[in-house]
């Protein structure tokens, strides 16, 4: 957007991405940021190496949260069982559920519209646009 005529919008020319080149994106996908990726990852990974990930100061948050999930799915519990169910549906996917759809029998369900009272009127004047159509 360029700014109105005799109005700049940094006046002094300073701040922005020349003074901090850490906030601009680069636009690349990154797998700090992506949970399904880093518990992916961090599956297949021994329990030396995870001790090892958890050694690290520059994890992001998500990378520690893919780091606890994992090892909790490891653990024989009530809560382990929960993350590997968290796990699955995360990384591969919600499994398919069939649902029954197909109305049986011959009774076709009833519709019963009630007026309100005071509504005579509309009832015959849509009674006769009816007849007035057919």
């Amino acid at each position: 957007m360029a700014a109105p005529k005799g109005v700049a919008f940094n006046p002094t020319g300073k701040g922005g991405f020349a003074e901090h080149p850490e906030n601009r994106s680069d636009g690349r996908w990154s797998s700090h940021f992506k949970m399904d990726y880093l518990l992916e990852k961090y599956s297949n990974y021994t329990r030396e190496e995870i001790d090892k990930e958890f050694q690290k100061k520059s994890l992001t948050a998500v990378e520690y949260a893919a780091l606890v999930n994992v090892v909790s799915m490891m653990k024989d519990s009530d809560r382990g069982l929960k993350t590997r169910t968290f796990f699955a549906e995360r990384t591969q996917g919600k499994p398919r559920q069939q649902i029954d759809n197909n109305i049986s029998g011959s009774n076709l369900p009833v519709i019963n519209i009630q007026f309100a009272k005071g509504d005579e009127k509309n009832i015959e004047n849509s009674e006769k646009r009816l007849n007035d159509e057919n």
